[in-house]
């Protein structure tokens, strides 16, 4: 049974940095970086998609109250709004979760172009919660997607500066 670096994949600490790497000469910590994206992303694309199916499902109950005689026109105005608000969230998170996926998996094959990609995937959610929050919503609701959207900034800052400090083992 082999030692456990053998078990694990791992080869000798290298002389270049003293980064721990595996047998396709990725660093460990970029192998770590990488999984964790993979798991995160793919729960942001069945965020995404949730969302997407939810709206579906409240705004066909929604219709249905209006077809049995329920008066929900004042109510359905701000509830279309909200809806129009979820859609859009849904869309980019699936939009930003796929860019962030593709370009972990090009980073877990070294290729400095998933960087760009992670990047903009991680951006994209921040900067739209900004903007849907600004254009969709006054008052004290602005406030609150600027809160959201700083609190949310936090993850996707670590995640960008640990890949950045892996940018010199992609190509």
């Amino acid at each position: 049974m082999g030692n456990l670096d053998e078990q694990l994949g791992l080869d000798q600490i290298s002389n270049e940095g003293h980064q721990l790497k595996n047998k396709e000469g990725r660093p460990t910590f970029l192998t770590v970086l990488c999984i964790l994206s993979f798991i995160g992303n793919g729960l942001g694309l069945l965020q995404g998609a949730m969302g997407l199916l939810m709206v579906g499902i409240w705004g066909q109950m929604f219709k249905a109250l209006n077809r049995n005689g329920a008066n929900m026109r004042q109510a359905q105005l701000g509830v279309e709004n909200v809806f129009n608000s979820i859609t859009w969230f849904s869309l980019m998170f699936i939009v930003a979760s796929a860019l962030c996926l593709v370009g972990a998996i090009l980073m877990w094959k070294l290729k400095k172009s998933g960087f760009i990609l992670y990047f903009l995937g991680q951006c994209l959610p921040v900067l739209g919660t900004l903007f849907l929050f600004g254009s969709m919503f006054s008052g004290p609701a602005v406030g609150f997607g600027v809160m959201i959207s700083i609190f949310s900034a936090i993850f996707p800052i670590a995640f960008v500066i640990m890949y950045g400090l892996n940018l010199k083992y992609l190509k």
